[in-house]
């Protein structure tokens, strides 16, 4: 978990110095991570290619990051409109043939005035006597 608290801080420090002041000093922390992945240094990166590095480094970690990504950015909307696209593995006898484009996940409707926040747990709606409302849309 410190490794991947480590890399959120430098995509964190990195997204700040780009959409601040198109900061060179910034890009400096996207290469390290390019670095350690084995990839070549950017010297051109630019936010839409901090977003793709981010959403490639982090495509495995199991962390709810990519959806808050995309909220905070104000690009969920966008994304969500289209639908999701994978590869499945087509076997042959047991042994690998080919992979196959398919759709994983339909296109769905992402409405910021209610799908920027979840939904409150009852049981906290319920122990706080009235004083936490139920977000809107749940």
């Amino acid at each position: 978990m410190f490794h991947c608290m480590g890399i959120l801080f430098y995509f964190l420090y990195h997204y700040i110095g780009i959409s601040l002041f198109g900061d060179a000093g910034a890009k400096s922390l996207l290469n390290q991570i390019r670095k350690r992945a084995g990839l070549a240094e950017n010297s051109n990166a630019t936010k839409a290619e901090l977003k793709n590095e981010r959403r490639c480094e982090l495509a495995l970690e199991f962390l709810p990051s990519r959806h808050f990504d995309l909220v905070r950015w104000g690009d969920a909307k966008t994304v969500y409109a289209n639908p999701l696209h994978g590869v499945k593995t087509i076997l042959l006898n047991g042994a690998f043939d080919r992979v196959e484009e398919i759709e994983c996940w339909p296109a769905r409707t992402f409405n910021p005035n209610v799908h920027h926040v979840f939904p409150i747990p009852s049981v906290q709606i319920a122990k706080s006597n009235g004083i936490l409302k139920q977000n809107q849309g749940y």
